[in-house]
């Protein structure tokens, strides 16, 4: 006799069935995926932008405690030129890390002539702070994406046959309230023609030239301090943040993400090699179409890649004595 199941048999999915699904489920992801990897990217670059607005606060601080701001960079010893500081290692009082600042300093065991100082701390660092998300960079934990600002200034190609290309579109322009004349590109000893907020580099006697708000007469509000660039596209940005060699203050006449894309310094085949200071040093970033800057007031803008150049010079420099300009 038939005993009839308490439980009534029920048909799969068809093959046809499974594959409709999953075309579904494939479409929804498609859709999804960007979103949320926007969204994620959102989350990175106003990290980035916190990271800069934590570290032009404390440049700020620095120059309240002494009234003068900090300088780009400091040589001690010509015969050594990785014995230095620059404003990284200036401000880590002011963001909580005073032990790494210690560590910087002339110990007992050094004197002034030999103190390693800067170069002491490589491989040390806050890393989070010191680095965009965006950019994933994995180098040791004293490399940062954060450099500062010389403004419109001429930037030496490495040597023949590199070449910057850039230097007679944007490094004299007497249209534009400067010229190349008097420029000091590498070791500062004389005010004439600084144009960023941060210069080049000085040597220990030169305090003088160490800038005040005052000398930024176009306003603060309308002064690039600091910005990003990627240490592994700029050949001497990729190790200590804290030596002057290894942050120079980057100039703007190089547009907004011009990438490299070979390393080294060999300019055989174009100029874009990493090691060809006339192209890698200036601003840059992964996010896209932009990189963030800080002002000398503390906002944060991101900047897009296709500014006026024009506008983006004189945004870099302190005292061009132009009509105000905007970057949107």
């Amino acid at each position: 006799m038939h005993v009839a199941s308490r439980f009534p048999r029920r048909a799969g999915f068809t093959l046809v069935e499974l594959l409709v699904v999953i075309a579904i489920i494939g479409t929804l992801v498609g859709l999804l995926l960007p979103a949320v990897q926007a969204a994620r990217e959102s989350a990175r670059r106003s990290k980035c932008a916190n990271n800069l607005r934590e570290m032009t606060s404390a440049i700020m601080q620095y120059e309240s405690a002494r009234r003068i701001l900090t300088p780009g960079g400091v040589q001690f010893s010509p015969q050594d030129n990785w014995s230095s500081w620059n404003w990284h290692y200036l401000i880590l009082p002011y963001i909580e890390e005073l032990k790494l600042f210690q560590d910087g300093a002339v110990q007992a065991s050094e004197t002034e002539a030999n103190a390693l100082r800067g170069k002491g701390l490589n491989g040390k660092g806050p890393t989070g702070y010191l680095r965009c998300p965006t950019d994933g960079y994995a180098g040791s934990k004293s490399t940062t994406n954060y450099f500062a600002s010389r403004g419109p200034i001429t930037v030496g190609a490495y040597s023949a046959p590199c070449t910057n290309p850039f230097n007679a579109l944007y490094a004299n322009r007497s249209d534009l309230g400067y010229t190349s004349a008097g420029e000091q590109r590498t070791t500062c000893n004389s005010r004439a023609e600084i144009r960023g907020m941060f210069h080049a580099m000085q040597n220990s006697n030169s305090s003088l030239l160490q800038m005040k708000i005052k000398d930024v007469t176009d306003g603060m509000s309308k002064t690039i301090a600091l910005g990003e660039c990627l240490p592994d596209e700029y050949g001497y940005g990729n190790a200590n943040c804290f030596q002057v060699w290894t942050n120079y203050p980057l100039s703007t006449i190089i547009p907004i993400n011009t990438y490299t894309r070979t390393p080294g310094t060999d300019c055989t085949t174009d100029n874009f090699s990493s090691g060809n200071w006339g192209v890698s040093t200036g601003f840059k970033s992964k996010h896209q179409s932009g990189a963030n800057f800080s002002f000398g007031d503390g906002t944060v803008r991101f900047i897009e890649e296709t500014i006026n150049m024009d506008v983006y010079q004189l945004l870099g420099h302190v005292a061009d004595k132009q009509p105000s300009r905007s970057i949107d």
